[in-house]
């Protein structure tokens, strides 16, 4: 397993990041205060592709709390 996912803590969602992203993704955007996970995983080939980016802190909708997939908790930015 590469470095980037390994403070990814399910191993469905490990699974669910390289479906997206590849073997080898890149990660970045902002940070997780919990737990230090980046926000995006993206493909290392076509960064850009937003199609092929996985989310691990979804935003808020209604109120200000962002959600984290990798430590399951809730935040303010």
């Amino acid at each position: 397993m590469n470095n980037t996912l390994n403070n990814i803590k399910k191993e469905e969602v490990k699974r669910s990041i390289i479906e997206r992203c590849g073997d080898y993704p890149v990660s970045d955007g902002l940070q997780c205060p919990n737990c230090g996970c980046d926000e995006t995983f993206k493909n290392k080939d076509n960064p850009e592709d937003i199609s092929k980016w996985f989310f691990m802190i979804k935003a808020f909708k209604v109120d200000d709390w962002s959600f984290c997939n990798n430590c399951s908790g809730g935040f303010r930015f």
